[in-house]
């Protein structure tokens, strides 16, 4: 999850109208106990309609680019559980989560505010009025249920960002500095045999040939006089070599960013450079491009802010009391047989804010 500032306007998930395909599944007693967690009974209506609302959007967005072929079924290669398996363990996570989120937020000083609670209100009214009664029985929730959940979800947004302001998160501008080059990379095309890789080596010495004198040639041009259809493409690397080694060959090999810190800005790389992905020719365009590096800060930022969030709302979890009533959770499957998919995916807005104002 990205940084929300205090005070800002942010858009929290909406319920929106859904649709049943396949066989789907009978109505739940959703008055029935799914976990307790610190002497908190959950209902099973709760839980069944994060779980759908997740499953639904997912699906919706799966679906476009991946076709109307099994999803939920499926097993990750070495995995015993199926994906849907795996989905149904993390909404029970995570609605655990929402639940001791709730109970921290007096300590960040979050509350709904009365404009919480309408746009909540229209979000329910609007689940109730725009599913058919056929949904509204297999979700086996009530519209009290239904307003407990999206308040849960509100505050969750509301409580990060004060979670992260005191993680306190500063990035090194050194560890972050990005340069930027440009490049022809003529992959490497498997089962070649030594004349066609004579070949290949050669089209990438004529075109390093062609542009070396002259720097700031254009590079896509001179591959094609060299024959070759591969176009100049622009890459950015890490200037000062990273403590994690994978950041440092994440996109590109060790090969080529070792060279492109051994190089001046404006200089062409003395030679070829050969890899597993293929044949390098490199630029250095420049060893400090800011764009590139408040990208990368603001990358790294999130993705550490996003760890602690992720490690403190563990830690907390670890130390919840929770029990899990298994034959009821059991009645909330994700399977391409009982399919959830969302029509639209509509927002609402509220105002996020340490203290509510």
């Amino acid at each position: 999850m990205n940084k929300l500032a205090q005070g800002m306007i942010v858009c929290v998930s909406a319920f929106s109208t859904i649709m049943i395909t396949g066989c789907g599944s009978s109505g739940i007693n959703g008055d029935a106990t799914a976990f307790t967690i610190d002497g908190t009974k959950v209902p099973l209506g709760i839980y069944s309609l994060y779980t759908r609302q997740q499953q639904a959007t997912t699906e919706a967005m799966l679906r476009g680019f991946m076709g109307n072929g099994p999803i939920w079924d499926k097993k990750a290669e070495g995995q015993k559980e199926t994906y849907g398996q795996q989905a149904q363990e993390q909404s029970l996570k995570d609605l655990e989560i929402l639940y001791i989120l709730s109970d921290k937020a007096k300590d960040y000083k979050v509350e709904l505010t009365d404009e919480n609670k309408k746009d909540i209100d229209k979000a329910v009214e609007g689940l109730f009025k725009d599913n058919s009664k056929e949904v509204i029985k297999k979700l086996g929730c009530t519209e009290e249920q239904a307003k407990k959940l999206l308040e849960l979800e509100t505050i969750k947004v509301k409580v990060y960002p004060s979670i992260i302001k005191e993680a306190n998160i500063k990035i090194d501008e050194k560890e972050a500095l990005q340069g930027k080059f440009s490049y022809i990379l003529i992959p490497k095309q498997p089962n070649t045999s030594l004349s066609e890789e004579g070949k290949i080596t050669k089209t990438a010495m004529d075109i390093l040939a062609d542009v070396k004198p002259n720097p700031s040639a254009d590079m896509t041009e001179a591959a094609k006089k060299a024959g070759e259809k591969e176009q100049a493409l622009q890459g950015t690397f890490y200037v000062n070599k990273p403590k994690d080694e994978k950041l440092d060959t994440a996109y590109f090999p060790k090969e080529v960013v070792e060279a492109l810190r051994s190089m001046k800005p404006g200089e062409v790389y003395k030679d070829i450079i050969k890899t597993e992905k293929g044949i390098f020719i490199i630029r250095l365009d420049n060893d400090n491009d800011q764009e590139a590096t408040v990208s990368k800060e603001n990358a790294m930022k999130n993705e550490l802010e996003t760890k602690y969030y992720d490690d403190l709302t563990q830690k907390w979890l670890d130390k919840a009391k929770i029990t899990v009533d298994e034959k009821e959770v059991a009645k909330i499957k994700i399977t391409d047989d009982n399919s959830f998919i969302s029509k639209s995916l509509p927002q609402m807005n509220g105002n996020a804010g340490g203290n509510g104002k």
